[in-house]
């Protein structure tokens, strides 16, 4: 006799063990049947490897008994291999039937076909339960709505019906869970003594069911339930691996970057991030080594100074290693966070390039920036009225650059007539007429194409140009105090790669913050009044600009390259 239940989806309809023992005993005491032995297990038949099955299979094969008595032919199988199992005994003359309560399944090929289709069907049940469930969950998702019992902090919404009920914040419990998610980022507590806070002095419970909760939080509930849930920050994974963002009418507790800073607080034990952790470090992706052009990374560093003055990094040891006093009985222990960079080595393993401090590097890029970028709100105001102001400058230049076009094409389109007269006279053979008339034709047409947008405006580049002028206000602040992102974005948009070399830092720009540092400081080297990060439009730094501007215009009109209409003209 062989009884099973599946504690999954496909079987919360069918009775229970017991009840199955129940009417299958009854069922023996009124056909005087023979019962050599029970079992039992609570396992899905939905794939093979049912271990208790396997065993009655076994018992079987070996000759022990030669029957099968089950509840339903459905909890013998929900899958094709255990199906051919019981078949293939039935073939070899080791199984005589298979029964059940309602029909005898025996060794005929109809009563086979029978038996296998009402495995089938169930199998087709279990699949079509499945495929309900899961496009049951990716609604869900695409809601931004987790599946299961909402986190502490949450609260499951009753009021909505099954299945499209999300999370409420729970008002009590979700403003302790900021604090805990704080007092783990300070970098102050140790796991223990975390949670003995998180218990005695926040009064912080499970959460409070008919049957279970309202019990204090144990080391799982604080690290895997709480700090290593990434649900706080707005994002959640499916069990596939694939993130999804968390529903905005759910609160958010904490940002994602504060998220994955408490995973490596953690000692990545947490979820690991994926590769947009990179977004976590301003400068990693940013940054090569000088030494062997290979990759900068970064790492944290936490450390802490005893009240002996040793210091030490305090993430994976709970004593001073040299007056092993315990970190958390520490009268005034000095805690301490780095973000050091340095070369992967992956280029060169004995790269001797040494690690650079974060704060070093936003210290020397802040300067730099503040040096040769930095305009004032009047600067900026008059290069964004004066940006799509035609200037005297500009015009000249295009009236060369066309003159000089038109020359040369006129050139090109008298040598292409002489190549083609020189194949008429049979001069030049095919191989070398089709190849020189080829090259000949795309000069030609680079030259007419370039002919057409002369005095035309690039509204990209002039777009990108009003990009760049709008970080030059405040681009010594966001290297100061911008968040990771911010210091990438500004970066990325000037177009910046940074080379370290022998903790030194240098800066390579793009082309159109390279032509707006090279033009101020041409100006500035003309006339050292004039001070773009302080001009003001009063009289006397007017007259200073003026005296600059003609400099400007020439350079800023020359870089045809990323050409933009003098943003820099006086009147």
């Amino acid at each position: 006799m062989y009884l099973r239940k599946s504690s999954e989806a496909e079987d919360k309809q069918v009775q229970s063990i017991g009840d199955q023992r129940r009417e299958l005993r009854e069922f023996i005491e009124r056909n005087n049947l023979v019962v050599v032995e029970e079992f039992e297990e609570s396992q899905s038949a939905h794939h093979p490897g049912r271990p208790v099955f396997n065993e009655v299979m076994r018992r079987i094969e070996k000759g022990i008994s030669n029957g099968l008595l089950v509840w339903h032919a459905n909890r013998t199988s929900r899958n094709p291999v255990d199906s051919g199992t019981i078949i293939n005994l039935m073939d070899e003359g080791k199984l005589v039937h298979v029964r059940t309560p309602s029909h005898i399944f025996g060794n005929t090929s109809t009563e086979k076909m029978m038996l296998a289709l009402e495995c089938m069907l169930a199998k087709k049940d279990s699949d079509d339960k499945s495929e309900a469930v899961k496009r049951g969950l990716r609604g869900r998702y695409e809601k931004g709505l987790p599946n299961g019992v909402a986190p502490i902090g949450f609260l499951n919404d009753m009021t909505v019906e099954k299945g499209n009920r999300g999370w409420l914040a729970d008002e009590e419990k979700l403003p302790i869970i900021r604090q805990v998610f704080e007092k783990c980022l300070s970098g102050k507590y140790a796991n223990a003594e975390l949670l003995r806070i998180v218990n005695d002095e926040m009064g912080l419970r499970t959460t409070l069911h008919k049957k279970q909760g309202g019990k204090k939080l144990v080391i799982f509930h604080l690290t895997d339930t709480i700090l290593k849930n990434p649900v706080y920050a707005g994002f959640f994974f499916s069990k596939d691996g694939e993130r999804h963002d968390l529903n905005e009418g759910i609160p958010r507790v904490i940002t994602e970057e504060e998220f994955w800073e408490v995973q490596k607080i953690l000692g990545k034990k947490g979820k690991p991030r994926p590769s947009t952790n990179r977004g976590l470090f301003a400068y990693v992706g940013m940054m090569q080594c000088g030494g062997c052009g290979g990759s900068i990374t970064a790492e944290h560093k936490y450390q802490v100074i005893c009240d002996c003055k040793y210091k030490f990094s305090y993430l994976n040891k709970k004593t001073c290693p040299y007056c092993e006093v315990s970190v958390e009985k520490m009268k005034e222990p000095k805690y301490l966070h780095y973000i050091y960079y340095h070369c992967t080595r992956m280029v060169d393993r004995s790269c001797k390039e040494k690690s650079v401090r974060e704060e070093v590097i936003d210290e020397y890029l802040s300067s730099y920036y503040q040096s040769n970028l930095k305009i004032s709100k009047d600067l900026h105001s008059w290069c964004l009225t004066n940006l799509e102001t035609p200037t005297e400058f500009k015009a000249k230049d295009d009236s060369e650059k066309k003159a000089s076009l038109e020359s040369t094409l006129t050139k090109k389109k008298n040598e292409f007539k002489e190549f083609v007269m020189m194949k008429a006279k049979g001069l030049i053979d095919d191989s070398d007429f089709i190849e020189l008339k080829g090259n000949l034709k795309a000069e030609i047409g680079g030259l007419e194409a370039e002919l057409k947008n002369i005095g035309k405006r690039d509204e990209k580049k002039i777009q990108k140009a009003k990009r760049t002028f709008d970080l030059s206000l405040g681009i010594g602040e966001i290297f100061k105090n911008g968040s990771p992102s911010e210091k990438k974005n500004t970066l990325a948009e000037l177009q910046s790669n940074l080379t370290l070399k022998e903790k030194k830092l240098s800066v390579s720009n793009g082309k159109m913050a390279s032509t707006i540092i090279k033009v101020l400081l041409e100006a500035k080297t003309k006339n050292p009044t004039f001070e773009p990060e302080f001009y003001c439009s009063n009289k006397g730094e007017t007259e200073a600009f003026a005296s600059v501007s003609p400099t400007l215009l020439r350079d800023l009109d020359s870089n045809q390259d990323e050409w933009i209409q003098s943003p820099l003209s006086y009147h």
